[in-house]
């Protein structure tokens, strides 16, 4: 079992024995061994003829057990049971800008489970100047929101965040930009600054 964002890759090898091949009237093989794989005790496909599957349109970070049945004329066997869990979904981004800060918040998608811990990441990138900049300002953490202070006002961050478990991690998000306030105008402006320059010297002894 591979797991995926709301996708497992369920993959299995056909029986040693009794693996023979059946020919119809015109000489045509096929195989006498078919699969029935189900997902949580209910069969989600029958007479399958491959040894790979994608079972997809799964909740995220979602439990989910599967098992093969290999059936023919002569009978059956059913495999043991395996579990996984899948990947996290990508979280929906807000950004609320304020002075000096932008205020994060996250949600996961709507059709995400519970079977799981979820850790987040979220990294922001600025520019200043012809320069560009990057910065893993959260890593590891069960919370969904975060508070980004200490920013310059009148400036642009973009922020992305994406979501990890036991099994994996979702892609980043799209880009979010948070423009920070212009600044208090109670501060006062200085004005009229003048320059001048001046120099002493200490004669020598």
């Amino acid at each position: 079992l591979t797991p995926g964002s709301g996708e497992v890759d369920i993959s299995w090898s056909r029986p040693d024995q009794g693996d023979y091949k059946i020919y119809d009237e015109d000489n045509d093989p096929s195989n006498a061994i078919l699969f029935t794989l189900d997902r949580d005790g209910d069969p989600i496909i029958t007479d399958l003829d491959e040894t790979i599957y994608q079972d997809t349109n799964l909740s995220f970070n979602q439990s989910y057990s599967y098992q093969v049945k290999a059936e023919s004329v002569v009978g059956s066997s059913l495999s043991l049971n395996y579990s996984t869990t899948t990947i996290p979904g990508i979280p929906v981004l807000t950004i609320t800008p304020g002075n000096n800060q932008n205020v994060l918040t996250w949600q996961d998608p709507d059709v995400t489970g519970f079977d799981d811990s979820i850790e987040y990441e979220i990294e922001r990138l600025w520019d200043v100047g012809a320069y560009s900049y990057s910065d893993i300002i959260i890593n590891d953490s069960e919370d969904q929101s975060f508070s980004d202070t200490g920013l310059l006002n009148t400036t642009v961050y973009e922020y992305r965040v994406k979501a990890t478990n036991s099994s994996g991690s979702s892609e980043y998000s799209d880009l979010s930009e948070g423009l920070t306030s212009e600044g208090s105008s109670s501060i006062p402006v200085a004005t009229n600054i003048v320059a001048s320059a001046s120099q002493d010297i200490d004669p020598p002894n």
